[in-house]
């Protein structure tokens, strides 16, 4: 679904094609699927972070990459 999304998307970039995929990986969950498919597209990325209660913003930089936790820090 992640991927079909992505094709979607390609083809038809629009805001309310955006809003749509956040809408639907919240309803559907696996949140790591979306990010690893959406891995170059750092406004869809910021969008799934954002979407997700409780994601840690701190674990991702500008580019909506991890880093790394000194000490693991939660």
């Amino acid at each position: 679904m992640a991927q079909h999304a992505l094709q979607r998307l390609q083809g038809h970039d629009t805001e309310a094609m955006r809003d749509q995929i956040v809408e639907t990986a919240q309803s559907k969950g696996y949140w790591s699927i979306w990010m690893t498919v959406f891995a170059d597209d750092a406004d869809m990325r910021q969008r799934l972070i954002a979407a997700y209660p409780g994601t840690a913003t701190t674990c991702f930089d500008a580019a909506c990459l991890l880093v790394a936790r000194p000490g693991g820090r939660l």
